[in-house]
Parts: C-alpha cells; sequence; structure tokens
C-alpha cells in the first residue's frame, strides 16, 4: 500500500492524513456517497458517469455531510485544500467513466 506521502504529497494538509485510516475512511465515505446518491442525481443520459461528474456531484453542496456516516472522514476531508482533495478525488475514482444503474 503506498504512503500518505505518495498519495498526495508533500505540503499543506499533510500533517493530518500521516494516519492512513483516515484516507481508508475519506475513500470509504466517498464512494459510500457516491453508491448512495448515484442513480437519483445522475442526468438521464444513459448509464454511464464521467469521472469529474462522479467527483461533482460527491462533493456539491452538503452531500457528504448528509449522506456520508464518518463525519470526522468527512470535516478532514473539508479541512484540506482543493488541490489535496482533487488528488484524493482522483485517486478514489480513477476510472475516466462510472456505471450508474443496474
Amino acid at each position: 500500500m503506498p504512503s500518505i506521502r505518495e498519495i498526495i504529497g508533500e505540503g499543506n494538509g499533510l500533517a493530518v492524513l500521516e494516519n492512513i485510516g483516515i484516507f481508508n475512511d475519506i475513500a470509504r465515505t466517498l464512494i459510500d456517497v457516491w453508491d448512495a446518491i448515484a442513480i437519483d442525481t445522475v442526468p438521464d443520459e444513459g448509464n454511464l458517469a464521467s469521472r469529474a461528474l462522479v467527483q461533482e456531484i460527491v462533493c456539491d453542496c452538503d452531500r457528504l455531510e448528509s449522506v456520508g456516516s464518518n463525519t470526522e472522514a468527512v470535516a478532514t476531508f473539508r479541512a484540506l485544500p482543493q488541490s489535496k482533495r482533487q488528488i484524493i478525488l482522483d485517486k478514489v475514482f480513477p476510472f475516466m467513466y462510472y456505471e450508474v444503474g443496474g
């Protein structure tokens, strides 16, 4: 498993995630939120959503706070600078497209 330094790099926000457990908690929360809201939030344009759309939908408004069950992971993620959040989002959602529905 890569170190947290390899995942988000050096600099601002790194100290918050020194514990790889919190990264795993953030990743699980992001995925859980996507799983919970995907079918209801993706425009009806087929059954695929782009990575950018998935990332936007998961982080939009207060979805992490209202759907995510790990408040510590959500607060930690929100406290990071946008550049670090984007790195995490790209690691958690690495594919160009995601299937929506069945």
